[in-house]
């Protein structure tokens, strides 16, 4: 319970606090009319509080050490008929915890300690939902260079 339960909620707790720090189109007219966003990031805090529990909670890596350990401790009772070996599986929980440190790293390390910048809003959604350069934006950038 604990090695996947609680990997897989602090993954889904990561997932919801990604959705919710990229910027909104209400933060994105706040800069356009006023120059400055509304801080609306206490609720991306709080996830990546939880995530913090969660992370400390989740034993994914503490077991997939333990059963390398008993592994290589039972190679002891070969003689004895008793074989216990590694497959395949732990090379999936292996690379699942990898995804795990990975997603949480990057995460908090894109978790703003300030609103948004006006940068972040030159970006608009195409009917795909990805994120491009407004057209506009970076024609009028590029005039002003020249």
């Amino acid at each position: 319970l604990f090695a996947v339960g609680f990997t897989v909620a602090d993954m889904l707790v990561l997932i919801v606090a990604a959705w919710q720090l990229r910027p909104s189109r209400r933060q994105c007219s706040d800069i356009e009319t006023t120059g400055h966003s509304t801080d609306e990031s206490q609720g991306p805090r709080r996830l990546l509080s939880v995530a913090r529990v969660l992370k400390k909670l989740s034993m994914l890596d503490v077991a997939i050490v333990g059963i390398v350990v008993v592994t290589l401790c039972g190679y002891v009772y070969r003689k004895s008929g008793i074989i216990v070996s590694i497959r395949w599986g732990l090379s999936v929980l292996f690379v699942a915890e990898l995804c795990h440190y990975a997603a949480y790293q990057l995460v908090t390390g894109l978790a703003p300690s300030a609103p948004p910048q006006p940068a972040a809003c030159n970006e608009k959604a195409n009917d795909a939902g990805v994120y491009v350069e407004d057209e506009l934006s970076s024609e009028s950038a590029g005039s002003t260079n020249a």
